[in-house]
């Protein structure tokens, strides 16, 4: 009250009109967000479930002041809901307008969600009446592709996750929306069947296990909340009651004397609700067949509540008006609640339709683009083939894996080594005692690339064989050219094989990198397809060319005559000669140790002890009887054959190590892995080269990512102004 004792009237209004506007402002962000079919989130909605006969229809009627259509040959097989906005509109001027929101079903479907959306009736509300509704009803379900019983369809199907969207906008009514799902039933008749039970059940389901879901669960207050499925559905869907307000109909339809059972249900004494329950009575047969107007019908319900023992109830839980302002409220203040969870949610879809889209890149919608696009993958390649060449990687990752190209290249030059040295030669060198060397065998690290050559034979009876099979004009211990010439081919015959394989295997690692670099670097898979296609043939060419070096490397090395400068040629060939007359002129002295030892001995049991006293030691028959030794040392039958055995043991390992050499920095390093290689083709000089139509063929979408990135674009744009409007709340 004011000063002069008048009540503030003014300032409560005030208030309402200012409580209604924020609350319009939700419904009508809600309403925008919902129509914005994003169907990854759900969003705060008040949903009125119920059995077939627990008067929901006529409940919802006297909220929305909407008359439905009632009747057996009628069955609601998809949502309805019921959108009511307060505007300026006079009642002679306010509309019932009906549309369709497409589901989650339809709603990827271009052509059937066009389809859907152009659906749109509009009435006069004095002229939309339980007729009009019923059309309605059925036109929207033969949109949806639903079968008509009243029709008599037999194809289609049975039900719709469609919305059927009935909006009422006008001075008389409060801010509300309502979704109003098909009624449970028990008994299945001609129109009803027990599938369409099941299919029901599913669809309540659908809607009530949403936890943003408002449950106005309707019973009939003359059966046995026991008896009511949809709430033991609720009771599942919400075990605390924390989203579920109870409505009970029909009280005065109630036997006398037994008030008591839907009473202590309205007094939330039997099953608790959090938000409590309401009663109201529902409009008669009589009411409804004389048309009687919303208010006589609230007058009726007043009336009734005053009677006892209704009268004893809460009257803010009494009645339909009551129920409005309550639901009004509710579904408000839920809003209220749930709008911080829901724009993050809705953030987190414009986030991820984002990096979506950045991984398909750009739309490619000219030729300019269609250049850029392919010259900057193509620089990202040769960047990272550079820096994958050199190690450089920047992850850890296993030592064979593709993408550690230069590692696993490493690893197969070290392998290509010992194979050559293992299982180059055709028969293993002598040591002076006429033993095989073993120091160049490591049969295991030769598994891959030295498998398979054929065992060795005696190196020195071979080269006897040869050197006495191919002797010409030359005197004898002479050595013919030609026949160390041949020789060392022969030896060295295997070099072809394990050089092949090892290539082979270096060709196999570079394919492997660059299938591995195009897949990371080139997300679409068409395009990579693509550009791979093109790129094969080069490759081979480019492969091909490596082989044409080694096989002019073999030429060069096995084609032309022996040569090197290497001075471990003949330091080695000078120990081999120096070992060779040691090893021969110490067994010559051991020979003659043990034959003088022998005689000493024996001339030691015949001569007197005197005459050894008498004995003298001659330096000069010393020294001839040395030199006389030494030329025994260099005296054999086979000294051609152990020079020429010498000769190959000095020049093998030396032409070996250059050849590995040469074979690895000339065929691998600058064939296959330099600037003309097989991993040098997909470069920007490459893109600036290609005409016009081959850069469409190569860039231009495939259906399937042109579709994915229309649906991406669509996603963002629809989750980004479903932000907006959430913000503005």
């Amino acid at each position: 009250m004011d000063a002069q004792g008048h009540k503030n009237t003014h300032k409560f209004d005030k208030i309402e009109i200012y409580a209604e506007g924020e609350r319009s402002k939700a419904f009508d962000a809600v309403d925008k967000i919902r129509e914005l079919q994003i169907g990854e989130i759900s969003l705060p909605q008040l949903v009125a479930v119920g059995d077939q006969s627990c008067g929901k229809s006529s409940l919802l009627e006297s909220i929305t002041g909407i008359s439905f259509p009632v009747g057996s040959d009628l069955c609601t097989r998809f949502a309805t809901q019921i959108v009511l906005r307060r505007t300026d509109a006079t009642d002679a001027s306010a509309v019932v307008q009906a549309t369709i929101l497409p589901g989650p079903g339809s709603i990827s479907k271009d052509a059937t969600r066009k389809k859907l959306e152009s659906f749109r009736h509009v009435f006069k509300e004095s002229e939309f009446g339980p007729k009009e509704f019923r059309d309605i009803i059925i036109k929207a379900g033969k949109a949806m592709g639903i079968e008509n019983e009243v029709d008599e369809m037999v194809s289609g199907k049975r039900f719709s996750d469609d919305i059927l969207k009935i909006e009422l906008s006008a001075s008389h009514h409060p801010h509300l929306t309502i979704v109003d799902v098909p009624g449970l039933f028990h008994n299945p008749t001609k129109h009803q069947t027990e599938e369409d039970k099941v299919l029901i059940r599913k669809l309540i389901e659908n809607y009530t296990e949403d936890k943003r879901t408002i449950i106005m669960a309707v019973m009939n207050g003359q059966i046995n909340i026991a008896n009511q499925e949809v709430f033991q559905m609720a009771r599942i869907a919400d075990p605390e009651g924390r989203r579920t307000v109870g409505v009970i109909t029909k009280c005065d339809t109630v036997q006398p004397g037994d008030e008591n059972v839907p009473m202590n249900i309205a007094a939330n004494k039997v099953e608790y609700l959090r938000h409590g329950w309401f009663v109201v009575r529902n409009r008669s047969t009589q009411e409804s067949n004389q048309r009687i107007t919303a208010d006589e019908l609230r007058k009726h319900e007043d009336e009734f509540f005053k009677k006892d023992p209704w009268c004893t109830l809460d009257p803010q839980r009494v009645g339909v008006p009551k129920l409005k302002e309550f639901l009004g409220r509710l579904l408000h203040e839920h809003i209220q609640s749930e709008l911080p969870r829901l724009a993050e949610e809705i953030n987190a879809i414009i986030i991820d339709s984002t990096e979506k889209l950045g991984t398909l890149g750009e739309a490619r919608t000219d030729l300019s683009k269609q250049r850029l696009y392919l010259t900057l993958l193509a620089k990202d390649y040769e960047n990272k083939v550079t820096e994958y060449l050199n190690g450089q990687i920047g992850q850890i990752l296993p030592e064979s894996h593709p993408l550690k190209v230069r590692t696993r290249v490493q690893v197969l030059h070290e392998k290509y080594a010992e194979a050559m040295k293992a299982k180059g030669h055709s028969r293993p060198f002598k040591t002076m005692d006429g033993r095989d060397e073993g120091k160049y065998y490591n049969l295991e690290a030769t598994e891959q690339v030295g498998e398979g050559l054929s065992e060795p034979r005696d190196i020195i009876e071979w080269i006897s064989k040869a050197y006495h099979g191919s002797r010409g004009s030359e005197l004898r211990t002479l050595i013919n050219n030609d026949v160390v010439v041949c020789l060392f081919r022969d030896q060295a015959k295997n070099w072809r094989t394990v050089t092949e394989r090892h290539i082979k295997s270096v060709v196999d690692v570079v394919k492997e990198f660059n299938s591995a670099l195009l897949t990371r670097i080139i997300t679409e898979e068409t395009v990579r397809r693509r550009i791979t296609m093109r790129i094969t043939k080069e490759m081979a060419h480019s492969i091909a060319a490596a082989y044409d070096l080694l096989e002019n490397l073999i030429e060069d090395e096995f084609g032309g005559i022996l040569q090197t400068v290497d001075d471990d040629y003949m330091a080695a060939l000078n120990n081999s000669k120096a070992a060779r007359i040691q090893f021969r002129l110490m067994g010559n002295l051991v020979k003659e140790m043990v034959s003088q030892k022998i005689g000493k001995v024996s001339k030691s049991e015949e001569t007197p002890k005197a005459d050894v006293k008498h004995s003298s030691f001659d330096p000069a028959a010393a020294l001839a009887d040395w030199l006389g030794k030494a030329t025994d040392a260099f005296a054999s039958n086979n000294v051609a054959v152990e020079d020429i055995h010498d000769i190959l043991k000095a020049y093998y390992p030396i032409a070996l190590r250059r050849f590995i050499a040469t074979v690895n920095s000339q065929v691998v390093e600058r064939k296959l892995l330099g600037k003309d290689g097989p991993l040098r083709l997909f470069r920007p000089d490459y893109i600036t080269m290609l005409e016009d139509w081959e850069l469409n063929t190569i860039t231009r979408e495939d259906t399937q990512i042109a579709n994915l990135r229309q649906e991406l674009q669509s996603r963002l744009d629809r989750a980004t102004r479903a932000l907006e409007a959430a913000n503005s709340i």
